[in-house]
Order: C-alpha cells, then sequence, then structure tokens
C-alpha cells in the first residue's frame, strides 16, 4: 500500500542549513535530511506528552519525576534497611545455637540420628515440625539442630536443613 505524503515546506537560512546538514552526515546509521527533521518532531511531541519522563531545558529534572525518584530511593531504603535487621536476627540466632551446643554436654547420639533420618524424607523442616514428628522436647531439637557441622538454617523461610 503507497503511503500518500503531505508536504511541508521549511525555510533554513543558510548557516542553520549547513549545521543542521553537518549534523545529519555525522549520524551513523545515514538518515536523510526529512527522516531527521521528522525524528526531532516526534521526540518534541513525546516531550510534551510526557513531561515528566524528559529533563527540562535547562538539564533539570522535572517535579514529577524528581518525586518519583525520591520514592524509588526510599523504597530502596526501606528495603536495606529490612535486609540488615534479618541479617542481624539471623547472627542471633547463630550465637545462641552455638550457646545452645556449647553448653549441651549430654550426648545425644540416638536423637540426632533420629532428625538426621527425618531429613531424608525431608528436604526441610522447621523445629514444631521436628518436635511433633519425634515428641522430643524443644531444648533437645534446639542443641541438636544447634550442630552447625549437620544441620543449617535458612533464614529467609525458618526452616532447617541438612549442611
Amino acid at each position: 500500500m503507497d503511503k500518500k505524503y503531505k508536504y511541508l515546506h521549511i525555510a533554513f537560512v543558510p548557516e542553520e542549513l549547513e549545521e543542521l546538514d553537518t549534523f545529519i552526515n555525522a549520524q551513523v546509521p545515514k538518515i536523510t535530511r526529512s527522516e531527521f527533521i521528522r525524528e526531532a518532531v516526534r521526540d518534541k511531541i513525546r516531550k510534551i506528552n510526557n513531561p515528566e519522563i524528559f529533563l527540562e531545558r535547562h538539564g533539570n529534572f522535572s517535579e514529577a519525576l524528581l518525586k518519583k525518584m525520591t520514592e524509588d530511593l526510599a523504597k530502596s531504603n526501606k528495603r536495606q534497611e529490612l535486609i540488615l535487621e534479618r541479617m542481624k536476627k539471623f547472627e542471633s540466632i547463630e550465637k545462641t545455637l552455638e550457646l545452645i551446643q556449647e553448653r549441651a554436654n549430654v550426648s545425644l547420639t540416638a536423637e540426632t540420628q533420629t532428625i538426621l533420618n527425618l531429613f531424608q524424607s525431608h528436604k526441610s523442616l522447621k523445629p514444631a515440625q521436628i518436635i511433633d514428628k519425634t515428641g522430643y522436647d524443644q531444648n533437645t531439637v534446639m542443641i541438636i539442630l544447634a550442630n552447625k557441622e549437620l544441620f543449617k538454617l535458612n533464614i529467609s523461610t525458618g526452616r532447617f536443613e541438612r549442611a
């Protein structure tokens, strides 16, 4: 289907036309004068229709864009704070587990083996699930789970897995 073009005549002073041609000739890939002017008009219309997306004439960001950037930065900072808070909690849990393991003087080999057997049929378990399945008291389960050589805590799920 042939497009029927409507023509628009534009007049330039010789210096402007020379500057335009010099700029166009430096473009890669090569474009025609008409293509360049059509694209420039389209860009100008987009900037007028979406001023919050584009920079203003003086190189300053528009108020709407600055507001959006500020909101996004605040969200990012909030996420970082949550991650740091979770990491601190994880470190606290690790220290507590180490203390429990250090204070455990009783050999729990039979109980340990029973809990290890649970992980043959489960990829990960919460301490409450282990207590339910074994009938062991919470202290016994936590002392066994504190063994970093056998178990590791997935901080995002709160579940223990085989190390």
